[in-house]
């Protein structure tokens, strides 16, 4: 998974969206991306605590700048792996659909948006071009959600 997560950090930062009025902002160097499989229940008690909303969502990605004496921030991506599973059939099985959560987290990172229509659909068409290329090169192999 450590692999897996470098490889779409490296693809979403390559491709970095600049700052200015963005609600996501770039992430930026990171020393650490920290990524948690969670349920509907544990994602929807981090949606609460960092948005204030009581609910289950697929992705929670959240950055920290870097500490004094730090050259890079740190990173952390929630995934809720019970969307993944429901909607595992219609998108190449569940490793595919958990690899595309896992994408879609450090699409944020990178300052990726997804508030209309149109910059979803951008951000999908990115990620699973990223999941495709990750499955060639063997990454989702023994991936399992479940």
């Amino acid at each position: 998974m450590r692999t897996l997560l470098a490889f779409f950090w490296a693809c979403a930062s390559s491709g970095a969206r600049p700052k200015q009025g963005r609600k996501h902002r770039f992430a930026g160097e990171l020393d650490e991306i920290l990524l948690a499989i969670s349920d509907n229940a544990g994602i929807t008690r981090v949606n609460r605590s960092v948005f204030g909303k009581s609910s289950a969502t697929d992705v929670i990605a959240l950055s920290y700048p870097a500490l004094p004496g730090q050259a890079a921030g740190r990173a952390e991506v929630f995934v809720n792996v019970e969307p993944a599973l429901r909607k595992a059939g219609r998108r190449g099985g569940p490793e595919c659909e958990l690899a595309l959560y896992v994408a879609h987290g450090c699409d944020h990172l990178a300052g990726g948006e997804d508030y209309t229509p149109e910059q979803r659909r951008r951000m999908l068409q990115r990620e699973r071009r990223w999941v495709l290329k990750a499955k060639a090169l063997g990454l989702l192999a023994g991936l399992r959600a479940g």
